[in-house]
């Protein structure tokens, strides 16, 4: 039984991908821009449900009190700013979203309702998000077995973060509106490799649309995780493909090690009500600690601020590493001896969401600046057994005092093991707390759109035009344009298909693919910016070729010409590439000066050739296309080095 299945590992996925189509209720467009015109603030405040509920998740965020400032660019209208009523939904986007579905095999609902999910974090103007069903089933298949779709929604997308603290936030609103697609899986994912695998199957099946827009921040990956005993945990916007088995890893092992800390809590007899009740306990330590050498704690009362400390019965040895040796290796006890913290990362990120800096825990202490002295000290004001454990909090007094209440908290949240709840990724592919997670309360239906009724017709018009799947394109690019397996693969699953098959209509496929796959890979490595080799731009090139003006040999040269011309003035590739073919002195030559030159390199070695025969051939092409290298075609120059040698012998 390999780890996996020994600690029953769940994953499911949610994957967000912008559609290439104008804003969702306005017809703005969706363009990013680095420029504002003016700016705007507000506070936000959450919305109770209709059941008269307020979700856990925007009661949590309205406890910051953010003050959010807006910055409007040129391409937005009053739509964004909530100031005007939504547009009818953008039609394209809901076909593009059916047809997606129909890809996945999904059954779409009759009826299109949006409904309003409340987001006070000040990513939406309007305090909420429209999100809309489309679609429900389906499933993708990935080498470790078919993982099916939960549902398919059309949502809009959230402005974009410039810059945040605890009390405000800054958001850009180019990128509000942006229609997008949510794609949510069961939770069929059983090892994190398997994981990856669905997210790239079905990111391949999105981008197979050819409606799906690229580049960064287009694509998001939200990552869901549990194992038995445990709960389900969302990792939030992990964007790299290769990340996400390495976060799944790390997150099953936190939650492993969040398990052993509940039995060890529920062996030594501690309730969650016990805990609890230390919030009538907390002791100010400001006098005690005065002259402490801790930078931490100094900085902190250097700035007006107080030190606090709370004893928390039975926690000695549950928040730092545990001690000892380890079990089998692979095992998945092994996890709990892998040098990895226990609870103490868990508390300090709940405090650190109240906006406290210094935060230490007795299984971390004496150090920093802590004395053993100290440290004993500490333990006697708060009268600590040798079982027991303790955390210091510095900073302001209401921070501290906020930040000491979620200590408790989330301490006694450790009773019960993993918490549900929301985390964000970090670049070393662990977890943070971001927020608890979002229950029911937090949707309500729109009130300012009416349901779209989704046309029979219409639907049976895209099941009639479904675009190809990427394995189906390979075969297609192997057996139509005669390119080799790993050619097919290496442009169906790169970024480059739709470069192909666009210059394709025109020119030779099997240039077009050594254009695209080691062509431009030369002229990147010789330094030249391929960011100018563009569709357009490369059609420049090969009807060039096409047309003579220099032979398939030059094209990695011309290419870096071309690439330095456009560095100076990227408007007009035509005129580059003339002024390229001419500073290389690329103009191509007939066949008599082609014949000229072989005639002199038969002559220099008139003997070797006499001797050999036509198997002089290759000696001499290297020659021969030295000095005529980009002005004549290889293959025109074997053709007359034959026959030439033909005559000769």
């Amino acid at each position: 039984m390999g780890v996996w299945e020994q600690v029953g590992l769940k994953v499911g996925l949610e994957i967000h991908r912008q559609l290439q189509t104008h804003k969702l209720f306005c017809s703005c467009e969706s363009v990013l821009t680095e420029t504002d015109h003016w700016t705007f603030s507000r506070h936000l405040r959450p919305t109770r449900s209709e059941l008269g509920s307020i979700d856990q998740a925007a009661s949590e965020e309205a406890k910051l009190k953010r003050e959010f400032t807006y910055q409007a660019t040129p391409d937005i209208c009053l739509v964004e700013m909530d100031e005007e009523p939504p547009h009818p939904v953008n039609q394209e986007a809901v076909d593009i979203t059916l047809t997606i579905a129909r890809l996945l095999g999904s059954i779409p609902v009759d009826e299109l309702s949006f409904m309003r999910k409340i987001v006070i974090d000040g990513s939406n103007t309007t305090g909420f998000q429209r999100t809309g069903l489309m679609a429900f089933g389906g499933k993708v298949d990935t080498p470790q077995g078919p993982v099916r779709v939960s549902t398919l929604c059309l949502e809009e997308d959230a402005a974009r973060i410039v810059e945040t603290d605890h009390s405000t936030a800054t958001y850009r609103l180019d990128r509000i509106g942006i229609p997008e697609v949510e794609l949510a899986t069961e939770p069929d994912i059983h090892t994190p490799e398997q994981a990856k695998e669905a997210a790239r199957a079905l990111g391949d099946l999105l981008r197979a649309t050819r409606k799906v827009r690229r580049g960064l921040g287009t694509i998001r990956q939200d990552v869901n995780v549990s194992i038995a005993g445990g709960k389900r945990v969302e990792i939030k916007l992990v964007q790299d493909l290769n990340s996400i088995p390495l976060i799944v890893e790390e997150e099953a092992r936190r939650q492993y090690r969040l398990i052993h800390v509940a039995k060890e809590l529920e062996t030594r007899g501690i309730t969650k009500e016990e805990v609890l009740a230390h919030k009538d306990n907390i002791i100010d330590l400001t006098e005690d600690l005065s002259n402490t050498s801790s930078k931490v704690l100094q900085r902190a009362l250097n700035n007006n601020g107080i030190i606090l400390g709370v004893k928390l019965d039975g926690f000695a040895g549950l928040m730092g590493q545990k001690g000892g040796g380890s079990p089998v290796e692979g095992a998945p006890e092994s996890w709990l001896y892998d040098g990895k913290r226990l609870l103490g990362p868990e508390i300090a990120d709940y405090a650190k969401v109240k906006g406290v800096k210094g935060l230490f825990h007795s299984d971390e202490l004496p150090a920093y600046g802590v004395t053993p002295a100290e440290v004993d000290m500490v333990k006697g004001l708060l009268s600590c057994t040798h079982d027991d454990g303790f955390v210091l909090v510095a900073e302001s007094p209401d921070i501290a005092t906020a930040a000491m209440d979620a200590v408790i908290e989330r301490s006694a949240m450790a009773v019960d093991g993993v918490v549900a709840e929301v985390r964000k990724p970090l670049p070393d592919n662990s977890t943070q707390y971001l927020r608890p997670m979002p229950g029911a309360a937090r949707m309500y239906p729109e009130t300012d759109l009416k349901p779209l009724e989704l046309d029979r017709d219409r639907a049976a018009q895209i099941d009639g035009d479904l675009p190809e799947l990427f394995g189906a394109k390979v075969v297609r690019y192997v057996s139509e344009f005669g390119l080799s397996q790993e050619s097919a693969n290496q442009l169906v699953f790169s970024s480059d298909f739709e470069m192909f098959e666009d210059l394709s209509k025109d020119h030779d496929p099997k240039v077009v693919t050594t254009t695209i796959l080691s062509w431009t890979s030369e002229a990147a490595n010789e330094g030249a910016n391929t960011d100018h080799l563009t569709t357009d731009t490369l059609d420049v090139v090969l009807t060039a070729l096409d047309e003579s003006k220099f032979a398939k040999e030059a094209v990695p040269n011309v290419l870096v010409g071309l690439c330095k011309k456009m560095d100076e003035d990227p408007t007009d590739p035509t005129q580059a590439l003339e002024a390229t073919i001419n500073e290389l002195g690329l103009e191509t030559v007939d066949d008599s000066e082609i014949i000229a030159v072989i005639d002199e390199e038969l002559q220099k070695r008139l003997d070797f050739v006499k001797e050999q025969g036509m198997r002089a051939i290759g000696p001499l092409m290297g020659p021969v296309m030295g000095r005529l290298r980009g002005k004549a075609d290889g293959k025109k120059i074997s053709q007359l080095l034959k026959q030439r040698i033909s005559e000769l012998t």
